[in-house]
């Protein structure tokens, strides 16, 4: 029975101990799931004396194997009950590790991805760098097994900048690709990054005869394409020996990842085009390679790092990311125009947002990938693209909306820099003159500078979630002696209470500065719960506990801007207990 465009159901039963047979429609991933079957349950498929199910402390009784097509038997053992699931699924692709855990500042170690991620991938794509990681470094023999264990296929990484010069020749590419470094001689399929659709013609070719060189039946290449939700394919003669030469690769099992990283304009319109194009980009392989139906990976990756020369793809203060994410997710689920296009879905870049982005993105994969559910998350959650809370949370019509109470003349007023959200958020995409006004707040001895807005339709008693990006305005001119890291400034609340165990704050650093002391951004996220249907949110330039008069920091310019409020995603029962003793 099919339910999504990514998930068929093959079983649906009560869990009893015994055997239960299933026919896997094609060869490819197969879910095995059972619910309240008691910690004593274990499953075995076919002749595997190990069993692929059992008790792991933080995890779910479930598992994914990648099968061959026709008849398995499960058998089930010390079962008290529940119910089994087995589902046929497309490969879940997760791009993201960490070599340690702390929330706080977007690192999620082991125990955080044994609780909220494992569960819910197939497949793990070894990072950039190996050597930089711990988890899913291809030497550590314990993550190999570990991940073995569950069933998960984990792949090598590759890539060349679309300028790299390497790129014009063939010998070159070939040497990227077999390089120790990224896995090949593991026998690991690899994940090609940096391609692009446009581009000169003898690069296209180049890297085709690179992989057809580079073939062998059990090495398949995931080629990533960082253009491909703005262009298409459109060049028979360029693109489709470029096409064919990856979807065949492992014996058939190529596929062409889309870097469908989700936008958030103010205009629900403007960036519900965007999944339009993803459709065009996949429509337009199989119309100069007519084989190549279910060949696209398409990869919600969040990346939302605030810094210059960085990749922060949520452009406006006005719109909730996590729905748009939603509404894509849901569309290449449900929409019948993607039936025959899906290869995966892929997801990561786990360390540019915060631990709530991370589980909703996993929620959804849950929910669409896993589940093969087809109503939304978000309208079932109450959630809008358009929050509303907040009113001019990127001050693009000066200071309306806020109560303005400066210390001194001038010492907290609106600014207007040109070209600051590319240049110095990483915001990419924005429209005008959106994310370039901030309120500069320079700090007096006698008494703070305060910003303060009433939001109102809160629930009592519910969590709400606060983002602001902040950053010190002398780093940003470059000033010598700025010290950006250092800063007195702090958000109070009146009407709801803060609770700092969920605060986050994550600098970007612009690593291509020649002094890397220089240019950090904090993109922060507080969580506070309403005490009424109208909360004050204050700003002001005092550290946390920090008396109205201060002799330290003086002339501090601290500036803000991209102010958001919405609805906090809570997760299952326990989540947000478990995870804050994860830290």
């Amino acid at each position: 029975k099919r339910l999504n465009n990514l998930v068929t159901e093959l079983v649906a039963a009560s869990a009893a101990d015994g055997d239960i047979a299933f026919e896997n429609p094609r060869e490819g991933w197969v879910f095995i799931g059972l619910t309240d079957a008691g910690d004593a349950a274990e499953v075995l498929l076919d002749d595997d004396a190990a069993p692929v199910i059992r008790k792991r402390d933080g995890e779910p009784l479930q598992t994914m194997r990648h099968l061959l097509a026709g008849r398995h038997v499960l058998t089930l053992r010390g079962v008290r009950g529940g119910k089994l699931a087995v589902r046929a699924v497309k490969p879940l692709v997760c791009r993201s590790n960490d070599p340690y855990s702390d929330f706080r500042t977007h690192h999620y170690g082991e125990s955080f991805y044994r609780r909220f991620v494992f569960p819910w991938y197939n497949t793990v794509q070894n990072w950039m760098d190996p050597a930089s990681t711990v988890r899913f470094d291809p030497a550590n023999d314990a993550a190999v097994m570990s991940h073995a264990e569950r069933g998960m296929r984990i792949a090598g990484a590759a890539h060349l900048k679309p300028t790299d010069e390497r790129r014009g020749d063939v010998d070159e590419i070939v040497k990227v690709i077999r390089s120790e470094r990224w896995g090949w001689v593991s026998g690991r399929d690899i994940f090609f990054d940096e391609n692009c659709v446009l581009g000169n013609h003898d690069h296209h070719e180049n890297f085709a005869e690179a992989l057809w060189r580079s073939y062998t039946a059990a090495q398949a290449f995931y080629v990533c394409y960082a253009d491909g939700w703005r262009f298409p394919f459109l060049e028979p003669r360029v693109h489709a020996n470029e096409i064919s030469s990856i979807i065949n690769s492992g014996a058939g099992r190529g596929c062409i990842a889309l870097e469908a990283y989700p936008h958030a304009f103010a205009d629900k319109k403007e960036a519900d085009a965007q999944i339009d194009k993803f459709l065009e980009f996949a429509k337009s392989i199989e119309a100069i390679v007519p084989a190549a139906k279910n060949s696209v990976e398409y990869h919600f990756s969040y990346w939302l790092q605030p810094s210059q020369n960085g990749f922060n793809a949520w452009n406006s203060a006005d719109a909730d990311l996590r729905v748009l994410t939603d509404d894509m997710f849901r569309r290449v689920a449900v929409d019948p125009a993607f039936k025959d296009t899906v290869w995966g879905v892929g997801f990561g870049a786990f360390f540019t947002t915060d631990e709530e982005m991370v589980r909703w993105m996993m929620r959804l994969v849950r929910h669409y990938a896993v589940e093969g559910r087809t109503d939304s998350v978000s309208e079932s959650l109450g959630y809008k693209y358009n929050p509303g809370y907040v009113r001019n949370g990127d001050l693009e019509t000066g200071m309306e909306g806020w109560d303005v109470d400066a210390a001194a003349p001038d010492s907290l007023k609106r600014i207007v820099i040109d070209r600051y959200a590319r240049r110095g958020q990483g915001r990419r995409y924005t429209k005008g003159d959106v994310g370039n006004a901030l309120a500069l707040f320079v700090r007096q001895s006698d008494r703070a500078n305060r910003m303060s807005q009433k939001i109102s339709g809160l629930v009592p008693g519910r969590r709400y979630a606060l983002i602001y990006i902040s950053q010190d305005y002398d780093q940003y001119l470059n000033t010598p002696g700025a010290q950006g890291k250092e800063y007195a400034f702090r958000v109070d609340f009146n009407g709801a209470t803060n609770e700092p165990a969920l605060e986050t704050a994550c600098g970007g650093l612009d690593y291509k500065l020649k002094n890397p002391k220089h240019y950090y951004v904090y993109r922060h996220r507080l969580v506070f719960r309403a005490q009424s249907p109208d909360v004050t949110i204050t700003f002001l330039d005092r550290a946390p506990g920090e008396s109205e008069d201060v002799t330290t920091r003086l002339g501090q310019r601290r500036m803000i801007n991209f102010i958001h409020v919405h609805d906090y995603f809570e997760g299952d029962e326990r989540d947000v207990e478990d995870m804050l003793k994860l830290r």
